[in-house]
């Protein structure tokens, strides 16, 4: 079922075709969000993640607005990485996975 309007929605996919060893990027798509004031964390193996980049925030049709968040990482065949999103009005979060377990 879909949130109602203003609970982000977050999903992880590889901004290239996966290759386990080689150099890749994690995106973490928000989307239905309104207002676009959040906080995103990634996390791999259930341990917080250092070093990944801004959140970048554009509008989308309506009162609506979508998010991405990049993380560059070398994937391997066990791992696991949830990308957290805070709705900063009411706390509200939801929280998408990457790895095998979950393709």
């Amino acid at each position: 079922s879909i949130p109602p309007p203003g609970f982000p929605i977050a999903e992880v996919f590889t901004l290239k075709p996966l290759e386990f060893g080689k150099p890749n990027t994690l995106v973490c798509f928000v989307s239905n969000l309104f207002p676009p004031m959040l906080t995103v964390n990634w996390q791999h193996h259930s341990i917080p993640v250092e070093g990944f980049g801004p959140t970048f925030v554009s509008a989308v049709e309506g009162l609506s607005f979508q998010a991405f968040s990049y993380l560059n990482f070398t994937p391997e065949p066990s791992d696991i990485f949830s990308c957290i999103v805070t709705h900063e009005i009411d706390r509200y979060t939801a929280i998408a996975y990457w790895g095998e377990a979950f393709s």
